[in-house]
């Protein structure tokens, strides 16, 4: 099968990286940490599950992120939660209101949605911060430029994981990998030991043993 000259091997042969739009950020993939977080623990740890330069394509207007917390200590006692900030390049809020996002009590990973990138051909950034005190935030963040593709509507999963990988969209790669767990987690979990991150557990997934 063939899709705008791109022809589909048997298997994936992993993720193309591709090369970074003009603006892309030069710092590589960081990892947020406090151990003066009261509200939640002490030592707790946020990976965004994005390859290392930090930055990743989508093709969707509401993308879906990924990102990795680890209690190393202890379990927060009560339920938290982040605000989610979307940023132009010049670093203005795209939305008035930030977002609202319910962050897990249990080390893991979770996913949250990107409500509206207004343009394509551009990036923008993402921040994650959790309200540790009065005087402290946890956050995470990551860019994301949204790139026109054409409809994929005639393909199952599987082709679009391949597609993905190989024109280099992250966060659609990932996401279509991840609706994809339950049928066969081999494909997502392949995407994370090739960019050396954490992985999603079973638990993440409402997956129905036969």
């Amino acid at each position: 099968m063939t899709l705008m000259g791109f022809s589909f091997p048997t298997l994936a042969e992993g993720f193309k990286q591709p090369e970074p739009p003009d603006d892309a950020p030069k710092t590589e993939r960081g990892t947020s940490s406090r151990t003066d977080c009261p509200l939640m623990t002490s030592n707790v740890t946020l990976i965004p599950l994005i390859p290392k330069p930090n930055w990743g394509y989508t093709t969707s207007k509401t993308p879906k992120v990924w990102v990795h917390i680890d209690y190393k200590d202890k379990l927060p006692k009560h339920s938290i939660s982040g605000e989610l900030s979307l940023l132009d390049k010049k670093g203005d809020l795209v939305a008035e209101k930030r977002t609202t996002i319910s962050i897990p009590t249990i080390s893991g990973a979770f996913s949250f949605d990107i409500l509206n990138l207004p343009e394509s051909n551009k990036g923008y950034k993402w921040i994650l911060e959790i309200d540790c005190n009065e005087q402290a935030t946890l956050d995470v963040e990551g860019y994301i430029y949204k790139k026109d593709m054409p409809n994929l509507t005639n393909l199952n999963s599987p082709e679009k994981i391949i597609y993905y990988q190989q024109q280099g969209i992250w966060y659609d790669a990932l996401n279509e990998a991840a609706n994809f767990y339950c049928q066969d987690p081999r494909s997502l979990q392949n995407l994370l030991t090739q960019e050396n991150l954490p992985p999603i557990a079973k638990e993440s997934f409402n997956c129905q043993d036969k």
